[in-house]
This record gives structure tokens, C-alpha cells and sequence, in this order.
């Protein structure tokens, strides 16, 4: 997943399947650059409640889905 693409879903409702098995749903919020980011990956950041996010590196991705409010 390139930093081009991450960078597509902010702002959209997603799925994301990650690597590990796990699927988060939600919006994205935030979007850090590799260049930013220590370990030099990109990733973005959905968040679950008012005081966290989950962060997920774009290596840690398997697939992006864009879902619609009916979903």
C-alpha cells in the first residue's frame, strides 16, 4: 500500500483487513507519512472512542474497503 493510496481514504468510511486477521471498521482521520513516521512506514489512524485511534502501518494492511453508510 503506497503512501498515495493510504493518503486516498482520508476522510472515507473503511473496512481494513489487516495482515493479522483482524478487520477494523470506521473513518480516517489521520494520515502520517512515512518520512514522518518512526518506523519509516506510512500509516493511517481510525479512531475507536473520543480519547483513541488505532494506528495501522501501511505494511501491516491486507485490504481497504470503502463502505457506504448503508453498510
Amino acid at each position: 500500500m503506497t503512501e498515495k493510496e493510504l493518503w486516498g481514504y482520508f476522510g472515507k468510511k473503511v473496512k481494513v483487513k489487516c495482515a493479522t486477521g483482524e478487520t477494523i471498521k470506521g473513518i480516517v482521520k489521520g494520515f502520517t507519512r512515512a518520512i514522518d513516521n518512526d518506523p519509516e512506514v506510512a500509516s493511517i489512524e481510525i479512531p475507536y472512542s473520543d480519547n483513541g485511534s488505532y494506528e495501522i502501518m501501511a505494511n501491516e494492511i491486507k485490504s481497504i474497503d470503502i463502505l457506504t453508510d448503508s453498510k
